[in-house]
């Protein structure tokens, strides 16, 4: 009869303990996957900066391509004052 209550509570402790670890591995993987999820702050300013590089390189492409083309500069929109300031 002790045999019989050891092994049904290593049964109920392992079953347990598998419960325990198991969700334990859970909360590790979800908050790998969080931090995965959430950019660091780090790439986005990078990223933000190389988007206003783009921009501003596609602006005076365009500004350029229409002087080119013909068009007087007094026709063209002024210049955006988020760019006077960059550069």
């Amino acid at each position: 009869m002790a045999e019989f209550y050891s092994q049904l509570i290593l049964a109920i402790v392992s079953c347990c303990g598998g419960v325990i670890a198991k969700s334990f591995l859970d909360a590790i993987a979800a908050r790998k996957a969080e931090k995965k999820a959430q950019p660091s702050p780090v790439k986005v300013a990078r990223d933000t900066e190389r988007l206003a590089w783009r921009t501003e390189g596609a602006y005076w492409e365009l500004r350029n391509a229409a002087l080119r083309a013909g068009v007087r500069e007094k026709s063209l929109p002024a210049v955006p004052a988020w760019l006077e300031t960059s550069t």
